[in-house]
């Protein structure tokens, strides 16, 4: 009887822990990125199509700040931006605007050009990538109602790893030149 009470509190402990395991959150790599994109079985309509890039996570990302989704955003797409604005149900940063709150359907316009943007619904978040600045941004058929924006833009001011190596290598060999010619 020991045996058995045994074998029932492992199978239970490894079905628990398949579960937690089966769902985990994770990043998914949306194709095709031309309009619509098909999000959670749920065909989602956007514009401007196509972006260069469009990432789907499967819950919620704590907190919705737009500093901590400017962390997420640098880590899904590899590189360093720089906050624009965003909108949300209390409302909008300064140059910004967006309708759909608490609805599958909306837009987010911003004075300042972006071509990062992230959008946050139900328990998901869609990243949006565009290879040259928009200002309009408009989407139907969000799976969950819309809680709100972050637009972000490329921040120019950060060197690549690779360019600095490339800098310093050759600064490196020019010095080395010069103190063999010396």
């Amino acid at each position: 009887m020991k045996l058995k009470k045994a074998l029932l509190a492992i199978i239970a402990t490894a079905a628990v822990s398949f579960t937690a395991v089966a769902e985990a959150a994770t990043w998914t790599q949306l194709s095709p990125t031309t309009s619509p994109v098909n999000v959670a079985g749920t065909d989602v309509y956007y514009s401007p199509s196509p972006a260069a890039e469009i990432w789907y996570y499967n819950a919620n990302i704590n907190p919705q700040s737009p500093a901590n989704i400017e962390l997420e955003v640098e880590d899904v797409f590899g590189t360093s931006v720089d906050y624009v604005g965003d909108c949300d149900g209390d409302g909008c940063s300064t140059g910004s605007s967006a309708t759909g709150f608490d609805t599958k359907a909306g837009s987010y316009t911003s004075e300042v050009g972006f071509n990062y943007l992230a959008i946050h619904f139900g328990k998901g978040e869609l990243f949006f990538r565009w290879d040259n600045l928009i200002n309009e941004f408009s989407f139907e058929g969000l799976p969950k109602d819309l809680s709100n924006f972050r637009a972000y833009t490329d921040n120019p001011s950060q060197v690549p790893v690779p360019a600095a190596a490339w800098l310093l290598g050759s600064a490196l060999l020019g010095f080395v030149g010069y103190r063999r010619r010396s």
